[in-house]
């Protein structure tokens, strides 16, 4: 990746300028026509790198919005989670405290669920 990126409305810009530059020189000195059309083209050239660049960023930054939304609910659900894994329960059978991740009781090992 370069240091130095080049915004995507500045590729628009200059490519917009360069082809109505381009067509006024053209159209006022006909002899002219033959380099006017490679710099109309070239203008047409950043144009599609402008647009290109635009659909590109807004394709990114959808998906950077989703991975956010799926953290946030990842996040949540964790929490959610860690909260129940962290409730006591009682044993059925020797009424001790248990955490509910455990599956056997702590002081008679009797299964919990």
């Amino acid at each position: 990746m370069s240091k130095y990126k080049i915004p995507s409305w500045l590729w628009l810009i200059a490519g917009i300028a360069i082809t109505i530059f381009s067509k006024i020189i053209s159209g006022r000195d006909p002899s002219n026509a033959p380099a006017m059309t490679l710099f109309f083209y070239v203008g047409l050239l950043f144009i599609a790198i402008g647009v290109f660049k635009i659909i590109i960023q807004l394709v990114l930054n959808k998906k950077s919005q989703k991975n956010t939304y799926e953290k946030i609910a990842k996040k949540a659900t964790n929490e959610v989670n860690n909260q129940d894994r962290f409730r006591i329960f009682y044993c059925n059978n020797c009424g001790s405290k248990n955490y509910a991740f455990f599956n056997y009781c702590q002081h008679c090992g009797k299964k919990l669920r």
